[in-house]
């Protein structure tokens, strides 16, 4: 099933200038997704793929030089995402996924660099096994020096 997804973002910024004072513009985003997700008519297997553009201005970061905050401006992040969900049996499952993007500076003195805080590439692999179920319940009773607890 193909969909597309746009979202917004408002963050006001809680650090303060090299002065002391809390003068820095609220982060904003815009996002846009578009992407398909497909599950098997037994729903033993389920995929998904997506494109994102994310754009965010009055970016913060930490100057490594003078160790303070300072507003960088916009950062843009572009890419794609593909997972899959598979049940191997009635107590095995796994997850993989992949995601790919090319996160830059937009403004700046690092306009057209790499922007550090994300990664280019993530992939993942995730086995889940069910053991035996156990579930507990908590019995409260009424004793004259106060309640007593007991797990069952």
């Amino acid at each position: 099933m193909p969909y597309i997804s746009y979202s917004t973002s408002f963050e006001p910024v809680t650090s303060r200038d090299e002065y002391g004072q809390a003068s820095f513009k609220p982060t904003t985003g815009e996002q846009w997704e578009l992407g398909g997700k497909w599950a098997s008519a037994d729903e033993r297997l389920m995929v998904s793929a997506a494109y994102f553009d994310i754009y965010k201005k009055n970016v913060t970061e930490i100057d490594p030089v003078t160790d303070k905050t300072v507003q960088i401006g916009k950062v843009a992040s572009r890419g794609f995402e593909l997972e899959a969900k598979g049940r191997i049996t009635e107590k095995a499952s796994v997850i993989a996924s992949y995601f790919n993007t090319d996160a830059t500076y937009e403004t700046g003195d690092y306009e057209g660099n790499t922007f550090y805080a994300v990664p280019t590439e993530q992939a993942v692999l995730w086995m889940t096994m069910a053991t035996v179920s156990m579930t507990a319940s908590m019995k409260t009773s009424l004793h004259r020096d106060g309640p007593i607890r007991a797990f069952s």
